[in-house]
């Protein structure tokens, strides 16, 4: 199932609050997009930060050569 809908279906009764106090559409649909793009990013920060320590990890308990650089070259 999408995630989005799913997300949605979990908060109808959220929606429906927001709408009758006067959120427009726009409004709840830009909370969705915002909540949604954080959560990605953060995500990928994770990511990064763990593939990165991992790296480091493996270059330190074994013989095999690792770089992890950090610099944009």
């Amino acid at each position: 199932m999408n995630i989005m809908l799913a997300s949605v279906t979990e908060r109808t009764r959220e929606i429906g609050i927001r709408r009758s106090l006067g959120a427009r559409k726009k409004h709840i649909l830009l909370q969705f997009m915002m909540e949604s793009a954080v959560l990605a990013a953060t995500g990928g920060i994770i990511g990064v930060l763990l593939a990165y320590g991992l790296v480091e990890l493996l270059g330190t308990v074994t013989s095999i050569p690792l770089k992890c650089r950090m610099d944009a070259s």
